[in-house]
């Protein structure tokens, strides 16, 4: 029953990231927050589905008898799409706070390198079973290495949150503010997934973590597509009410209002149509 339980939760966490995913690559755009956010959509999708396909072939429920060699082939895709995922999440959270460094090429080479750590322990654990071993019963034991990979994953998307969230007081449109500060609650997540680890897999709290972060970060996004004109990249009627009350009463005492209108250009409009416009 227990093994059933944890599947389903799983399950709908596939739902819910696969439905996300389904409509980000449908309406999503091309910028490099949104080619992030669908790296880590897929990496955590891959995550999701080999820890519920493990717990069903480890619990017997899809073969009569665990495989042995198959529950660890899931399980070290588990870890490796955990940190590739995170890293992923880092690379978005780079890309809302506006500094490149996972948008240049050379910087990203680099960058790889953190990356290659944790994954090339979690190959080697194949070998010397250092991270996590599954015994002949089954059972998923965790050594000394998992806590590293975790602690090492805390720290760095801590140190992105960090970062992001220094970049907020610097932030003035109050919606992208808000969702700055959502998205560096991502290490969170790590924590409380690190935090059970001790006390057993109950209940899979890292899967659940993930996705209220994923459907938070995508209605977050989808809000300001929807407050934002997308040709213009300005605050819409409504957003810039919010954005002047939010000046009115945080400004240093000087503050300036400027209004520009072009003559006459409604008959670029007229005449050639709105996307001529939109070129003009």
């Amino acid at each position: 029953m227990e093994t059933i339980l944890y599947a389903e939760v799983y399950f709908v966490c596939i739902l819910v990231v696969a439905i996300v995913s389904f409509f980000e690559i449908r309406d999503g755009g091309d910028s490099s927050s949104d080619r992030w956010f669908k790296v880590m959509l897929g990496m955590f999708m891959l995550n999701f589905v080999s820890n519920f396909v493990f717990k069903l072939v480890n619990g017997g429920v899809l073969l009569d008898d665990s495989n042995h060699d198959m529950s660890y082939a899931l399980k070290t895709l588990y870890h490796l799409t955990l940190c590739a995922g995170v890293f992923a999440w880092c690379g978005y959270a780079d890309s809302e706070q506006g500094s490149g460094i996972f948008q240049r090429r050379q910087s990203l080479t680099v960058l790889l390198v953190p990356l290659a750590l944790p994954v090339v322990i979690i190959l080697l654990n194949l070998q010397n079973h250092l991270v996590f071993e599954i015994s002949p019963d089954g059972a998923y034991l965790r050594h000394i290495l998992f806590q590293a990979e975790m602690g090492y994953l805390l720290l760095g998307s801590g140190i992105m949150a960090v970062r992001l969230l220094l970049r907020t007081g610097r932030e003035s449109d109050p919606n992208q503010r808000s969702h700055m500060y959502l998205t560096a609650t991502f290490p969170l997540c790590v924590a409380a997934a690190w935090a059970m680890s001790w006390v057993g897999e109950a209940f899979p709290v890292i899967c659940v973590a993930i996705t209220f972060e994923i459907l938070c970060l995508y209605i977050g996004g989808a809000r300001n597509e929807v407050s934002m004109d997308k040709l213009t990249q300005v605050n819409n009627r409504q957003n810039l009410i919010g954005f002047m009350d939010y000046k009115m009463h945080n400004n240093s005492g000087h503050l300036y209002l400027l209004m520009i209108d072009v003559d006459e250009f409604k008959q670029i409009n007229d005449n050639y149509g709105h996307l001529e416009g939109d070129e003009a």
